[in-house]
């Protein structure tokens, strides 16, 4: 792709911290993308930019932000470059607490959902009575999802009122959600990629080895998938979520479409 006789030139940001295989790869998937299309991609990490001061300029024409540094894409974007995606739709889609309070206001359908009390570090949550009233509401089992996390890492499935207090433990004070557990999806989501307010693409991961995550990381696998017109024009437009990319997660249940994040 050229503008003239000029070269099109981006920088591709990952994490400086996270080389596990799934980034790896998916930087590596960027850069051939962007080589086929005749992009000059440049990869680089988020602390190469550290120490750049504020009058700072870089000549490129945009940037690929495949990272959580929320902090550094505002950074870009104060210099006037254009970053896919930008701080606001990171930092609102990285934490999935605040990413069902948007699909709320949005009206988009979501499994039954409560969000957990805000505690401290170093308090805890005393005696956890409130889960009682949780479990009441959303029934056993549960999923515990943290407010951040990728690749269904931070995804865990509560059998009863002792392994949820056993994960409340674990998570600390950061934030998290519960949500109602659908029985008959466990182990199978769709994924609709979406580059403005247009779907492109979409896979249906199934995982068939008793996970009910259907993250390829745990044993999913995904495959081709054709959405169909509501599937398509389902989600709300992109300019008040401040994305240009977004992959939205969804299922069909007996009724209705409902979606994850």
């Amino acid at each position: 792709m050229t503008r003239g006789d000029t070269t099109m030139k981006g920088i591709l940001i990952t994490n400086a911290f996270m080389r596990q295989g799934s980034f790896a790869r998916m930087r590596e998937l960027f850069e051939q993308a962007a080589q086929r299309a005749g992009i000059s991609l440049i990869p680089r990490v988020n602390t190469d930019f550290m120490l750049m001061p504020p009058s700072a300029r870089l000549k490129v024409d945009f940037v690929l932000f495949y990272d959580k540094d929320i902090r550094l894409a505002a950074r870009l974007e104060a210099m006037g470059l254009p970053v896919f995606n930008g701080a606001k739709a990171i930092a609102l889609c990285d934490d999935k607490t605040l990413t069902c309070l948007a699909l709320q206001r949005a009206g988009v359908r979501q499994p039954d959902t409560v969000l957990c009390p805000q505690t401290f570090p170093g308090l805890g949550y005393g005696d956890m009575d409130f889960l009682q009233g949780v479990g009441a509401a959303l029934s056993w089992p549960m999923v515990i999802k943290e407010g951040c996390g990728s690749f269904g890492e931070q995804v865990y499935l509560a059998q009863d009122e002792a392994q949820a207090r056993d994960i409340l433990h674990r998570i600390g004070a950061k934030p998290a959600l519960f949500q109602r557990f659908i029985a008959y999806s466990a182990g199978r989501d769709r994924r609709l990629f979406v580059v403005g307010d247009q779907v492109i693409a979409a896979i249906e991961r199934r995982n068939e080895h008793g996970d009910f995550r259907a993250n390829i990381e745990h044993g999913g696998v995904a495959s081709a998938y054709f959405p169909t017109a509501q599937e398509s024009w389902h989600w709300p437009p992109a300019a008040p979520w401040g994305w240009t990319l977004a992959g939205w997660i969804c299922w069909r249940p007996r009724t209705g479409l409902w979606c994850a994040r």
